[in-house]
């Protein structure tokens, strides 16, 4: 992000608002009630009129490791050419820049104390008022993080699916709940945010994505001792 915005505190229900809020206003809009997977292409362009742009992003930023730039005053939203393969992480990407418009452009607007960043880059635009790196790790990119996962993955829509999968609940194996065992325990929950992908109707997510969800929302209960759902 250009310039030093001071980014406010948001806790886990206010992100899970905002998400929700703009999911029922799109609901409202198109008639129809919100189903995975999530049309968030659509929200961005035709609910929140949004222009949104394929570009090497590099080349234009002259920075590297850039997946997503917002121009707020030309409703403009720029992905990176690596992600026109139309994969989980380019629908995460636009989830993620949509939680920007949603949650920091306001505050943005109001300041106005956004100082340059780049130079004019090579099409004659000024500067983008949001950059969107893959190594950030700045508070605004981490709500924007957790923004994407509600809008993809609402909560009321992760429930409905997993009881479906798992009506008498999901637990994890005894043997991989021991602290050394992470990396077979994250593997055992990525078999199950596979089948969320594939066949829960999550099919724009990752499965890493779906994964961090499910362990967000404690989908499965990982004590060793009981089911949860």
């Amino acid at each position: 992000m250009t310039g030093s915005f001071k980014v406010p505190f948001l806790r886990s229900r206010e992100l899970d608002h905002f998400a929700d809020e703009l999911l029922g206003k799109y609901a409202k809009k198109t008639g129809k009630p919100i189903t995975a997977p999530v049309p968030v292409e659509a929200i961005l362009e035709n609910y929140l009129g949004l222009t949104m742009e394929f570009k090497d992003l590099e080349k234009l930023l002259g920075q590297p490791g850039i997946l997503g730039a917002t121009w707020i005053d030309k409703g403009l939203v720029r992905f990176d050419e690596s992600l026109q393969d139309g994969s989980g992480r380019f629908h995460f990407t636009v989830a993620h820049e949509i939680g920007h418009w949603q949650m920091h452009r306001p505050l943005m607007i109001v300041e106005r104390e956004m100082p340059v960043l780049f130079n004019l880059v090579d099409d004659g635009d000024p500067p983008p008022n949001i950059v969107c790196r893959t190594s950030s790790r700045e508070p605004m990119e981490w709500q924007a993080d957790q923004f994407a996962a509600r809008l993809l993955m609402p909560r009321t829509l992760m429930l409905e699916a997993f009881k479906r999968f798992y009506p008498e609940g999901l637990q994890l194996p005894k043997d991989l709940c021991a602290k050394d065992r992470e990396e077979d325990r994250r593997e055992w929950l990525n078999k199950v945010a596979l089948e969320m992908v594939r066949s829960g109707g999550f099919s724009n997510c990752s499965r890493e994505a779906m994964r961090i969800r499910i362990e967000g929302l404690k989908l499965v209960d990982c004590s060793g001792s009981r089911p949860l759902l």
